[in-house]
């Protein structure tokens, strides 16, 4: 349910709590308690927002919203931020493959991480994800993993002020 577009997703309406038009002891008597409650409304609004902020203030190229999957590990969350066109920033094999298996695009999943382990690195290569290299020896590694799968790893441009 989406509430009127006067009103916020989340808001207090004759001092009870209301989230996208249904009030919170309803569905505290629906699920049960403790009960974890997000709006969609308000998560589409937000990356949108974020989308449009970073676009305006980065004006070198392409920007993109990567959304910690540790932050949001939810599929409904994922499949939202997903159709919002935001991506995800993943930390070590495990979240890798949750992002993939949450229907994240390849293209929009960034591989961090002080020590990659040269599997994580083949697969985020296989998987067409990107990386951030954070050595010589994972830059090394990385391109020895697309030799392998016959591949070449793309490249992003730094940005270097002046």
């Amino acid at each position: 349910m989406t509430p009127p577009s006067d009103q916020p997703a989340i808001h207090v309406a004759g001092g009870r709590l209301a989230v996208e038009g249904v009030d919170a002891e309803e569905l505290a008597a629906r699920f049960g308690t403790p009960l974890y409650v997000m709006s969609g409304g308000a998560l589409r609004s937000n990356v949108r927002a974020w989308q449009r902020a970073l676009a305006a203030a980065w004006r070198h190229g392409d920007t993109r919203v990567l959304v910690s999957l540790k932050a949001n590990p939810s599929i409904a969350l994922r499949r939202i931020l997903n159709q919002e066109s935001a991506g995800c920033d993943v930390f070590g094999q495990a979240e890798l493959e949750i992002a993939l298996a949450a229907g994240v695009r390849p293209d929009l999943i960034s591989v961090n991480g002080s020590t990659k382990p040269a599997k994580l690195i083949a697969r985020a290569i296989d998987a067409g994800a990107r990386l951030t290299v954070d050595s010589i020896d994972e830059l090394e590694t990385a391109a020895a993993a697309a030799r392998a799968a016959g591949t070449v790893a793309g490249s992003a441009s730094a940005y270097v002020p002046t």
